[in-house]
């Protein structure tokens, strides 16, 4: 497997909250760590996030300790139980084959495994104050869980504001998408009108956290951003984008839902009313050019390395500046936006409610046109 301390990184799917730490996936909090003495149990790999320079006894480029426990690139020490896994990539922005160790207190440098195990859905990797968020389901385009959803807000809920991260970049892995919208087989559980309500409730504070977040947000677009993810890029302070762009709503055409009324308000203060409504009534994609043209994303990079060579450059820059004048800025033009508020159940309702929408589903994973009845 080779040496242990070379420089690719070893990082499980939490880098930094120890309140986000354990359960089945980001966001649900590991109330059973203090069980194991500060061990966290199998499926639940988390690094100690209070390990100190001086407390650590391998290099910063990785490697096992004196006390057999490995350490990640940064210094951080990733702890587990005998037999329990730790998964070795080469960058949290990447979504390479895994690579599966287990570390125990009587093996130096681990024993290769004949397994594997699939990364989180949500990558996180902090890296010189600069939180680097990426939506891993490249083989869907990205698209987005419930699960996924609830993770983004939590982190942007609880960033630290104490200098240690300055700025957050959200892109996608996989080269092709940044996110492809939420993903559709997870409405077919919709049987009730309060189902859709609580969706679009979540969304909606999903989307409000990453607006709220304490700390600058950038987008940094590759290939497709359409439906949740389009939103998510939206509520973000900053965006900018590789050429291959493909940025829009196209729900008329799919799935026959709709947005909802401050999801459609945020938008709107973009890009303009007009446009919005154009784009959803004629489901058409948005690329790169027009987008820079009506102020939607600041700059267009040729590719994906420009893009995230420029989104690392724009991180540090804005993470320079006085951070509560950015806060404060950032929370007085949301605040202008949210002074209207709209009640659109009944709109919400008749949308996904609707046998239009059930089809909808149906046609679209099965990759077939819909027949629209307007009922």
């Amino acid at each position: 497997m080779g040496n242990p301390a070379d420089p690719e990184h070893l990082l499980p799917d939490h880098r930094l909250f120890p309140s986000l730490g354990g359960g089945d996936h980001p966001g649900h909090s590991d109330r059973h760590s203090a069980d194991h003495g500060g061990w966290h149990r199998p499926g639940s790999l988390r690094p100690r996030c209070d390990a100190q320079p001086g407390h650590r006894s391998a290099d910063a480029t990785g490697g096992l300790g004196s006390d057999h426990r490995l350490f990640g690139g940064t210094g951080q020490y990733l702890v587990g139980v005998e037999g329990e896994c730790l998964v070795r990539r080469r960058s949290a922005r990447s979504a390479d084959a895994l690579h599966i160790r287990t570390v125990c207190p009587d093996v130096s440098g681990g024993v290769l495994l004949s397994m594997t195990t699939p990364e989180p859905e949500l990558l996180q990797d902090l890296r010189d104050g600069t939180l680097w968020l990426t939506f891993n389901r490249p083989a869907a385009r990205n698209a987005m869980t419930f699960g996924m959803y609830q993770s983004l807000a939590e982190i942007c809920r609880t960033v630290p504001t104490d200098g240690s991260v300055r700025a957050i970049v959200i892109s996608g892995a996989g080269g092709k998408a940044f996110a492809a919208g939420t993903d559709m087989s997870q409405f077919r559980a919709f049987d009730k009108p309060q189902d859709a309500l609580d969706y679009e409730t979540q969304i909606d504070a999903v989307l409000s956290a990453v607006e709220r977040c304490p700390v600058p947000t950038i987008a940094a677009i590759n290939g497709a951003c359409t439906g949740g993810g389009a939103s998510i890029a939206a509520a973000c302070d900053l965006r900018i984008t590789a050429a291959n762009l493909k940025f829009g709503f196209p729900i008329a055409r799919t799935l026959g839902n709709c947005l909802a009324a401050g999801n459609l308000a945020r938008l709107s203060g973009l890009i303009g009313p007009g446009r919005v409504r154009e784009l959803i009534f004629t489901a058409r994609l948005m690329q790169a050019e027009e987008a820079q043209a009506v102020g939607l994303v600041s700059e267009v990079l040729e590719d994906e390395p420009a893009l995230m060579k420029r989104a690392e450059e724009l991180a540090a820059l804005v993470g320079s500046m006085a951070p509560l004048t950015l806060r404060a800025t950032k929370e007085a033009m949301r605040r202008n936006r949210a002074a209207v508020e709209v009640d659109d159940h009944d709109l919400i309702t008749m949308c996904y409610m609707s046998e239009d929408f059930r089809h909808g589903i149906e046609a679209f994973l099965g990759k077939q046109k819909p027949e629209w009845k307007g009922k």
